[in-house]
């Protein structure tokens, strides 16, 4: 029964981890509460049947999780002040707009974390095929010709150098980074 869902759930993943992320600010909290999600929906959607908005329900659900343990204690993280938690899912079109819009932002922030400059190339390009495309460490080290194990600590000394580093989950640049960025690289006509 898990493969027939196998495709929405690939295809969420990268929105759906990228939401806890910028939330929690911790990647690890970020993934489990992901996982956690699918598991769920796994049995949910076997029983009730996939959802209108299957990425949305896998992001408030991941979200409950997270919550649910902060307030039992498991996890020793206050919630970000700017957090509000909604009471149900968007219910209008434009609620629903806005929640998409909000997770592909969620996961550009996420790609804009990754390649932080405190990272080398080598760690940047691994956070992104593990926690952005979901390949596990030994997909990873197959196609950079390593071992898993060494995957594993590249990708465990990635996520030391951010946390060290203090900057989170970086916000978006300002549109005058696109403008200089589009005009530094002769495609100052595209709009």
């Amino acid at each position: 029964m898990a493969d027939d869902y196998g495709a929405v759930l690939q295809a969420a993943y990268p929105r759906v981890v990228a939401s806890p992320a910028r939330t929690f600010r911790d990647m690890d909290v970020a993934q489990d509460a992901t996982h956690d999600a699918i598991f769920r929906a796994l049995s949910s959607w076997h029983r009730d049947g996939v959802p209108h908005d299957p990425v949305a329900w896998l992001v408030t659900t991941g979200r409950n999780l997270v919550i649910d343990r902060i307030r039992r204690g498991r996890f020793e993280q206050p919630l970000p002040e700017e957090w509000d938690v909604p009471d149900s899912a968007p219910t209008h079109a434009t609620d629903e707009a806005a929640e998409h819009q909000h997770l592909k932002d969620d996961l550009l922030r996420l790609l804009f974390t990754y390649c932080h400059p405190s990272l080398t190339e080598e760690s940047q390009i691994t956070l992104i095929l593990c926690i952005v495309l979901d390949l596990s460490a030994a997909e990873i080290a197959a196609a950079f010709l390593s071992t898993r194990e060494a995957v594993e600590r590249r990708i465990t000394r990635a996520k030391a150098a951010l946390a060290k580093a203090g900057d989170g989950f970086v916000c978006l640049p300002k549109v005058s980074f696109w403008s200089d960025r589009r005009r530094c690289c002769g495609w100052s006509t595209c709009s």
